[in-house]
């Protein structure tokens, strides 16, 4: 499910992130953030003109008239010139904020925006969400991924220690944010304060990588990307109905042996950079293929791969190999932080 899948792409993310900032980023601030921004912005803001073009078209018959719809409803509340727009605006071409905004809720009767706990979590009436004033949708957690990113340099200069009491803050902020609002109704866990455990546990597992690839037998490390699947089906077989934190650790505990297995996997390489324009734009089609029924999936998958190609060829790979030529010119400058990259797109 989504609400498990978020935290482990955090994990994967600090896990990658402690990678390249040791490896091809070392002590070149400027070339991180720049190069983060050249990988997020391009193809997002792309995909915000095909959505403003698409809210210019009409078509009165399903699937045409239901997907341009998807378009058109959430650019519509975004543009409508409400202080709930206004709020959004930055969220909407920066991800800044794109996560606390799902704390909020506007109420068209006042005008005002409130926290969302205090209508009890119940929209409906004039009670509006403020998290639909976000033209897509799922970028609330690339919110929470650039609060990381501010992060990232300085937690990967910190040792193994120092990650841990690291952890430890981070988890203790989630027990106080989880513990305060017990008893509410919102979307609180989405926030960056909540999530930012995820990503340190990441970069701890990263720590472990060199134990992984020098000391351990490869039957081992197999044995160990294993793992996880049997921790989580124990868990599913005993209906818990929230992750465990055991899970977590698991899963982060097998990172090494999982990107040692595959980092030199070409197919994987490719396949994973689908990830992120899926993510981007998949919301376009999941609801307009629900009339397809048990091939409704299917379908939105198949064309959220489509337009995600479309992105691919036309936006990202030409910007990407600007990037990694960018990193190279550097790495000649700074032999110290040259290091071999793998194929993942970094």
């Amino acid at each position: 499910m989504g609400g498990s899948a978020v935290p482990a792409f955090f994990i994967i993310s600090g896990f990658y992130m402690a990678m390249i900032l040791g490896e091809k980023y070392r002590s070149q601030l400027w070339l991180f953030y720049s190069n983060r921004a050249l990988r997020l912005y391009p193809m997002y803001w792309a995909l915000l003109i095909i959505v403003v073009a698409m809210s210019q078209t009409r078509f009165g018959s399903w699937p045409l008239a239901q997907i341009t719809a998807e378009a058109q409803n959430p650019l519509a509340f975004a543009t409508n010139g409400t202080s709930a727009s206004v709020a959004a605006l930055i969220p909407n071409i920066t991800f800044m904020g794109s996560d606390w905004i799902r704390l909020l809720i506007y109420d068209a009767s006042t005008h005002q925006l409130s926290v969302w706990w205090r209508s009890l979590g119940n929209e409906g009436g004039n009670l509006v969400g403020a998290y639909r004033f976000l033209i897509v949708p799922p970028i609330w957690s690339l919110g929470v991924e650039i609060a990381f990113y501010a992060m990232a340099p300085f937690l990967a200069r910190l040792s193994v220690r120092g990650l841990f009491i690291a952890m430890a803050g981070f988890c203790a902020m989630q027990f106080a944010i989880q513990f305060s609002m017990r008893d509410t109704v919102g979307w609180f866990h989405l926030i960056a304060p909540y999530n930012l455990c995820y990503f340190v546990l990441g970069m701890l597992a990263h720590r472990l990588w060199p134990v992984v690839r020098l000391r351990l037998h490869p039957k081992f490390v197999w044995s160990l990307a294993v793992l996880p699947i049997i921790v989580w089906a124990t868990f599913q077989l005993t209906s818990t109905k929230q992750t465990s934190p055991i899970i977590w650790l698991a899963f982060a505990a097998t990172i090494p042996a999982l990107f040692e297995l595959t980092k030199d996997w070409t197919f994987d390489a490719k396949l994973g950079g689908y990830s992120y324009p899926v993510y981007l734009v998949h919301f376009l089609f999941c609801s307009a293929m629900i009339p397809l029924g048990n091939f409704a999936g299917p379908a939105a998958f198949l064309l959220s791969a489509a337009l995600s190609w479309i992105l691919l060829t036309a936006v990202d790979e030409p910007i990407e190999r600007w990037r990694q030529e960018r990193a190279r010119r550097s790495k000649v400058r700074t032999p110290a932080g040259a290091a071999s990259e793998g194929t993942l797109a970094s």
